[in-house]
């Protein structure tokens, strides 16, 4: 397509006098008028289709203008139905501008289609949702929930979690009921990359785990990279989990606060200055109980329990001009539980009054500076970050005339720079880089009493540098080839490796309503997550890989299609397969308890190494999306198997979340002009494996019966299901401000699903004529956590 100012050069190229109008002179002007034109369409040759909708009232808004460059030129406006057509760069921005609206920020990015904004009212005090356009490319690998994704999900005690949002997703299921750790495609939580910001996170949840640690108001987006992650983030050899905040708004002030059953939260955006280039975003969130947790002897209280918990997200940015944009992050959560129990025992011939307290603590802090530089067609990043993470768990049994006490904490400090380049055009992306790390490792330490560590963990000091580049080239208008390579450097103490990764994936979109991809992707993960630390908290431990225990290493190939069957209904489906090398578990529930042990070597009483692992599926998903109603349904048909050589002679066997049936059905609908929305989600996956005891030997005396097992996870639990249900009211208040009140109910019927079984006996008459006596027969017992659960909850916001 020539753009109006082609023609202009053309024009003027036209009106030059040539001697006789040779037909070598027509060649010469046309050669010209090419080489003249063509520059010019390259730095201005992107086309962008914007649609502009009322925030509070979903309806067109016409006569928005985009202004480019410091507002000091006007890019477009949009008519009657809200649409405007923007031309521009990659990297451009535009900025909206209308007397009745907030301003809002658009971004040209490549290969753009349709944006969607909503612009704020100025006489409505609501807070910003978005300051950028959602739009979801379908030659993405990417399963992306924004924010209102994530509120649309019936909570779990009134909290909007974006993990147990995650859930809608094919392929990604729950620990169980009392965890919200998320398993992707058969994987591990510990074999997920999870980054808040660019920043690790080594500990995703808070108490629990009932949910995560990132907080719904203040998060942009939660996306979750099954295969062919951004190179520049990179990927566990499960998945990729991608929270990202929003970027403090520069135009508008907004202010937030929120009730809940468990944690109430603040929000505020602040622009500093009246040049519209710094802002300052503060979020806070925790539970009310911990702000009298600290005032409590806890030396003298003889039978209590007591829950702290909270987080803060702090973000600073100052944006120069269009090009530059440096942002200073910072985040903080803490937990803390602790129980104490008074009891009466038997001790040197009396009975004595024993207490006992259990205090567990953890701790995640990430701080980042964060520089982007955004010309034409190029765009470089710089991010320096520091990740800590602490944990510690303290039992004291307190008798008349003594105590006994012991004390177990470990941490990980991750210090890293990323750094790298990318350049755009309508064709290909490239991208370029490198990413450097040090980490420092303590995994278990015990404090009372002289430390006994296992080879295992006594590597405390790793170092990774990785370079990387990736390749996304469009192959036409309908194929698009993406390329990625990296090679990863590591050492620790005296050993050192390089491991080269990368992936290949093709899309083709073989018609208007079939899109057709194919990933084939190798990952190495160089930290091990030892997941029984904490007793029920399930605290993450890790340790770094070493020469014991290698870096575990996945090959990842996957078919997928997606079919859009209609304009209101889509299917994706995608066929998976994961072969994983020297995978790393640990071989007990309690891991302090290697500390008791006079181990030196990486026996079955610390941790299993060298595993395999396969996992292959089918995922299925349906969506229907019309106006204010959303439906969608996804089911998940998978296996998993591992092996080590330590465990049922080398055999393959189930691991313990090998879910062979996930499903998950669920509908929005908002209706009386958005005034209400109805949220409805219907769980099920198959139970996770156990390990019975197929027969007992009678103990010796008056022992217990000694339990025969054959194979390895050879039961099952009873399947996982349950129906939330969610109501939301929204209404505008005397001064324009927003409120929101939430009502909802989880687990609707009373499902109780087990999340621990105990084994017992129960003596049952036989109706048997040749043995007519009562015969022991044995049966697992389950024990839930949650029945039904009701909830309540209560949002404002506003903009001063």
């Amino acid at each position: 397509m020539i753009k109006r100012y082609d023609i202009i050069v053309i024009q003027q190229l036209s009106s030059i006098s040539w001697p006789g109008r040779s037909w070598s002179a027509y060649l010469f002007q046309f050669f010209l008028a090419v080489v003249f034109a063509c520059p010019l369409r390259s730095q201005d040759s992107l086309e962008l289709t914007v649609v502009v909708n009322d925030y509070v009232t979903g309806l067109p808004i016409s006569e928005v203008y985009f202004l480019g460059n410091h507002s000091s030129q006007i890019k477009g406006v949009s008519n009657q139905q809200g649409v405007a057509v923007l031309l521009g760069a990659i990297g451009d921005e535009f900025i909206t501008s209308h007397i009745g609206y907030f301003p809002d920020t658009v971004l040209m990015s490549e290969n753009p289609a349709t944006a969607n904004i909503t612009l704020l009212p100025k006489n409505e005090n609501i807070t910003l949702i978005s300051v950028t356009s959602q739009r979801r490319d379908p030659f993405s690998a990417a399963n992306e929930l924004s924010k209102t994704e994530i509120n649309a999900v019936p909570r779990l005690l009134g909290e909007a979690d974006p993990l147990r949002a995650a859930l809608r997703i094919a392929g990604v299921e729950s620990g169980g009921e009392a965890s919200s750790r998320l398993h992707v495609r058969g994987g591990l939580p510990g074999e997920n990359l999870t980054l808040l910001d660019g920043v690790p996170v080594y500990n995703e949840t808070h108490v629990g785990p009932l949910f995560s640690v990132f907080n719904a108001a203040v998060l942009e987006s939660f996306t979750v990279y099954k295969t062919a992650a951004p190179v520049e983030k990179g990927s566990g050899i499960s998945a990729l989990l991608d929270a990202t905040t929003r970027k403090p708004n520069l135009f508008a002030k907004a202010t937030e606060f929120n009730v809940g059953p468990i944690n109430s939260g603040f929000y505020l955006n602040r622009p500093l200055g009246a040049k519209d280039k710094t802002a300052l975003q503060v979020a806070l969130r925790g539970s009310p109980l911990s702000i009298l947790s600290p005032f409590v002897d806890r030396q003298s209280v003889s039978n209590a329990t007591l829950i702290e918990l909270g987080d803060i997200n702090v973000a600073y940015r100052y944006k120069s001009s269009t090009k530059n944009d440096l942002l200073l992050r910072a985040f903080y959560t803490h937990d803390e539980a602790f129980f104490a129990t008074t009891t009466t025992t038997a001790r040197n011939n009396e009975f004595v009054t024993v207490r006992e307290s259990d205090a567990t603590k953890w701790s995640n802090l990430g701080t980042s500076i964060t520089y982007e530089i955004k010309e034409r067609g190029r765009k470089t990043y710089l991010q320096a970050y520091f990740a800590s993470y602490n944990y510690s768990i303290k039992n004291t049994e307190q008798y008349p005339t003594d105590q006994a006490s012991f004390t177990f904490q470990g941490n990980l400090q991750d210090v890293g720079l990323r750094a790298n380049q990318s350049y755009q055009n309508k064709v290909i992306n490239l991208i370029g880089g490198i990413n450097a790390k040090i980490q420092l490792f303590n995994p278990i330490e015990l404090l009372e009493a002289e430390n006994i560590v296992p080879e295992l963990f006594s590597e405390t000091s790793a170092q990774r540098i990785d370079a990387f580049f990736s390749a996304d080239y469009s192959m036409g208008s309908r194929t698009r080839l993406k390329a990625s390579g990296k090679v990863h450097g590591y050492r620790v103490n005296n050993y050192s490796t390089i491991i080269p990764t990368g992936y290949l994936q093709l899309s083709h979109q073989a018609s208007e309503a079939l899109l057709l991809r194919f990933s084939l992707e190798r990952v190495a993960q160089f930290e091990h997550a030892l997941p029984a630390f904490g007793g029920a908290w399930q605290l993450n431990t890790w340790l770094p890989s070493s020469q014991q225990a290698p870096a575990q290493i996945a090959d990842r190939v996957e078919v997928g299609w997606q079919s859009q069957i209609s304009p209101r209904w889509t299917v994706l489906q995608a066929l998976y397969y994961r072969k994983a090398n020297q995978l790393f578990r640990t071989a007990t529930e309690d891991l302090t308890a290697v500390l008791r042990e006079d181990n030196q070597s990486t026996s079955p009483v610390c941790c299993l190494t060298g595993g395999e692992g396969e996992n292959y599926g089918v995922e299925t998903s349906l969506e229907y999306e019309h106006s204010a109603t959303n439906v969608g349904l996804n089911y998940t048909l998978a296996k998993s198997s591992v092996r080590f050589s330590d465990v049922a002679n080398n055999t393959w066997f189930s691991p313990r979340f090998d879910r062979r049936h996930s499903a998950n059905l669920w509908l929005s609908q908002s209706f009386a002009a958005n005034k209400w929305s109805l949220n409805m989600q219907l769980l099920y996956q198959s139970g996770i494996a156990y390990t019975a005891p197929v027969a007992t030997i009678p103990g010796l005396g008056l022992s217990r019966n000694v339990p025969v097992f054959r194979n390895v996870n050879n039961a099952r639990f009873p399947a996982v299901h349950r129906l939330d249900l969610a109501l939301d009211r929204h209404w505008s208040g005397k001064r324009g401000n927003n409120n929101t009140l939430s009502a909802g109910v989880y687990n609707v019927y009373n499902r109780i699903n087990p999340t621990d079984l105990t084994f017992g006996s129960v003596i049952i008459p036989r109706q048997d004529t040749k043995f007519p006596i009562n015969q022991p027969e044995r049966r697992t017992l389950g024990n839930g956590v949650f029945g039904l659960l009701p909830y309540v909850a209560f949002s404002k916001s506003f903009n001063y």
